[in-house]
Order: C-alpha cells, then sequence, then structure tokens
C-alpha cells in the first residue's frame, strides 16, 4: 500500500516523462532492445501512432526544423546495461513519413559518446569513423562532434536498415570493453522521419534473432545505475616507443582494474587486471605494437579512464 502511494506521488510531482528518463536497459544473450518512445525529454520530436506497423504503444516522429549540419541539437537520451563485453551491432527500425519519398526525411544523428569505439564498417572490412573523433577515414556526407549521419532509403515501409556513409552504406557498430552502464543519443536531422525501435546485438548473434518483431524490449534494471562516465587519463611518452606509462588519478579508488588496449579495428590487444591505487604509475610495454592509433581504458565495475595514443 505504501509503495503503491509513493508511486502516485512520484507520478503526480515528476510526471510519467520524468521517470520513464530514468530507465536502464539491460542486455541480455547480446542483445538490448529499446522502444524509442522508452524516454523522458521529447524535445522535438513528438510520440505517434498513425502510421500502422509499429511495435508497442507508439513512435517517435522528428517533428523540428532540419538539423542537416548541427547535430545534438534535439536530443533523446538512453541508459543501456551492458554486461557481456564485446562488439554490438546497432540499428534502428524507421520510417520515411512522406508516402513514396525515398531519399528525403530519411535520416538523423546518432553517437554512442562513451563506447570505446564508435565506428562504421563495411563486409570487405572497411571501415570509417563519425567526423569529429579525431580518427580516420571518416564517411562520406554531414557530420560531426562524434555522430554519424544515419539514413535508409525504402518507400512506405518500416525497415531496419541503418546506414552511414553517402552512396556507399556502412553498417554501425559500438565496442564496450568493460560492463557497466552505457548512453545511446538519437538526435533529430530530417523532419518527418519516424524511429521506432532500436537494438544493439553482439557479433555472433542472428539478424533474425535481433530484428524479431515479437520479442519485447529489454528488461529494465532494478539497481542503480553504474556510472560509465569517462574520465581522462595521462599517459606519456604520446606517441609511445619501447613502453607507454600511466599515470593514475590522485583520486583513484584502490582496488582491482583492468586495463585494455584496442587498436581502431577493435582488435584488443593488451588486457591485464591489477590491483591499484591512487597516483601510482603503471608501465606497459608498446615495442611488439606495429604503428597506428590505439585506445586504452582503465576500469573497474563503476569507473572508467580512458586516453588515446599512438605509436
Amino acid at each position: 500500500m505504501h509503495i503503491r502511494l509513493l508511486l502516485v506521488l512520484q507520478l503526480f510531482m515528476f510526471g510519467v516523462a520524468d521517470l520513464v528518463g530514468q530507465f536502464t536497459f539491460v542486455e541480455a544473450d547480446g542483445i538490448v532492445r529499446v522502444d524509442a518512445e522508452s524516454t523522458g525529454e521529447l524535445g522535438e520530436w513528438e510520440k505517434r501512432s498513425g502510421i500502422e506497423g509499429f511495435i508497442g504503444d507508439g513512435y517517435l516522429e522528428y517533428t523540428g526544423g532540419n538539423k542537416f549540419n548541427n547535430p545534438g541539437t534535439s536530443l533523446l537520451s538512453y541508459k543501456v546495461r551492458i554486461t557481456t563485453t564485446g562488439t554490438y551491432r546497432i540499428r534502428w527500425r524507421s520510417r520515411i513519413t512522406a508516402p513514396g519519398e525515398r531519399t528525403e526525411f530519411n535520416d538523423s544523428w546518432l553517437r554512442v559518446p562513451d563506447a570505446t569505439l564508435f565506428y562504421a564498417e563495411k563486409a570487405d572490412g572497411s571501415r570509417v569513423f563519425p567526423k569529429g573523433s579525431g580518427l580516420m577515414p571518416v564517411p562520406e556526407g554531414s557530420g560531426s562532434g562524434g555522430w554519424f549521419k544515419v539514413y535508409q532509403n525504402r518507400a512506405d515501409q518500416w525497415t531496419w536498415q541503418t546506414s552511414t556513409n553517402d552512396n556507399d552504406p556502412f553498417d554501425i557498430y559500438a565496442t564496450f570493453d568493460a560492463p557497466g552502464d552505457y548512453t545511446v543519443e538519437i538526435s533529430g536531422r530530417s523532419k518527418g522521419h519516424a524511429i521506432d525501435r532500436f537494438v544493439l546485438a553482439r557479433s555472433g548473434v542472428a539478424s533474425s534473432l535481433a530484428e524479431d518483431l515479437t520479442q519485447p524490449e529489454s528488461a529494465r534494471a532494478t539497481t542503480s545505475v553504474i556510472s560509465r562516465e569517462a574520465q581522462p587519463l595521462r599517459v606519456a611518452p604520446n606517441p609511445a616507443t619501447d613502453h607507454l606509462t600511466i599515470s593514475l588519478p590522485d583520486d583513484l579508488t584502490a582496488g582491482s582494474y583492468q586495463i585494455v588496449i584496442h587498436d581502431f579495428s577493435g582488435q584488443q590487444v593488451h588486457a591485464d587486471t591489477l590491483t591499484l591505487r591512487a597516483g601510482m604509475t603503471h608501465r606497459i610495454r608498446t615495442e611488439h605494437l606495429p604503428p597506428g592509433a590505439y585506445a586504452l581504458s582503465v576500469s573497474s565495475a563503476g569507473t572508467l579512464y580512458r586516453t588515446k595514443f599512438t605509436r
């Protein structure tokens, strides 16, 4: 009785949207499924149900002005809890709401700012990275601030096509090197683009399973959010030669941490678990690494430090 009364008071004081905005969607068996309307602030997005074939109780349609070159100005934000680390393909089920249209009203912005790697790839292994990420090459077409322009070109139908790179489509991926809560951000780009559901599916999970419309939205976490906000980390020398020295922050909580290095093909090239404490340094041998760019993270269940270096 007291729990029910408390919920009623919360709904009255904060509104349904604010409670929805607190949800964290939990990965299970390598899949996270999120219905687009399951978020809080909608900004210039509107929940609608006028086009048949949607999942759940509606879909979101971007109704604001076109934001062809300025992502992040009409933002949808979602938390996903990854328990099985690895690389996940990201796709959304979307629709062009203008009848017969294929090349307009067909895209939105996408970003996963705290993933270890956020990139797009073709079947032949070619990769591009979002503009503003500091990584090369970048896709053809507009972009900035680590956002991909994500488009589809199917008329009058809901589709899972989720592509970036103009005229030469690449699929979109995110690598998560440690368990925890991560952020998926969607920003309005083209007025009239509608999104029904998005899915993160780990490598090896069949597309037919990830896209199965009979499957419900992922379970929502009942425990507190695990902070995964990445904090900067100092390393030297950079570029590295035969070694790299990590200087750990003065406020680091002593404990067990995982140290992971990925190259920018997504391949893990170093992993170690050590007991670390505030202010100490840790040295890693790097003479065996090919010349190139690398991502380094130091993480525990609730803490994440990250940097990039070159060799």
